[in-house]
């Protein structure tokens, strides 16, 4: 029957562009969800009401580490001098696990988002020159000299829908910057390559 079927096409190419907004937006209002929550269950801060009860009000435990450490780098950057910090990295440093540990995920959140950003620049890589292959990574360090490693560089390949990636040394004439931004590069990678930059 050609109206039941009309009505049945209809019905689909609603339900798609139905759900073109449904699923971005319930994927990304869940994973705000699932970090407040995350964070706010590190600290639970329960009101008595009465000598038998308690209420959990949700957000107190967010906003308390929210500003805390808020306030943590305050002092860290005003009252704190540089050299505490070097004495508690000294101390750290003596430490074998707790050292690796540390330092890796230190200098992992300053690539994203201290003063030495790490992922800000983007570059085109030639992995494959018979088949003439790029991949779009980001240079960590440019200045090799400490390993003896001359003219060439460090390029990180994130992958696609994962946190995860590839670290390669190359020459450096083997990597072209690309004029986007690194947020922009990033979309990329992580979407695929089906990210446009309209988004």
């Amino acid at each position: 029957m050609p109206i039941l079927k009309n009505l049945l096409a209809k019905i689909a190419a609603y339900f798609v562009r139905g759900l073109l907004f449904v699923a971005p937006l319930s994927i990304t209002l869940y994973v705000l969800y699932t970090i407040f929550n995350n964070i706010d269950t590190i600290l639970v801060i329960k009101i008595p009401i009465s000598s038998k009860s308690e209420i959990f009000i949700p957000g107190i435990g967010f906003l308390i580490i929210i500003l805390g450490t808020a306030f943590i780098g305050f002092l860290s950057s005003t009252l704190f001098p540089t050299s505490f910090l070097g004495l508690f990295e000294n101390a750290v440093r003596k430490l074998p696990l707790v050292r690796i540990v540390y330092f890796s995920l230190k200098d992992l959140v300053s690539a994203f988002v201290g003063d030495k950003k790490k992922f800000d620049s983007p570059v085109l890589v030639l992995v494959d020159v018979a088949n003439n292959i790029h991949k779009i990574g980001f240079i960590t360090q440019s200045d090799l000299k400490v390993y003896n490693l001359e003219g060439k560089i460090m390029v990180y390949f994130p992958q696609s829908y994962a946190f995860a990636g590839d670290l390669i040394i190359i020459d450096r004439s083997r990597a072209e910057v690309i004029n986007i931004s690194a947020a922009e590069a990033m979309k990329l990678i992580v979407s695929g390559g089906i990210s446009s930059s309209e988004n």
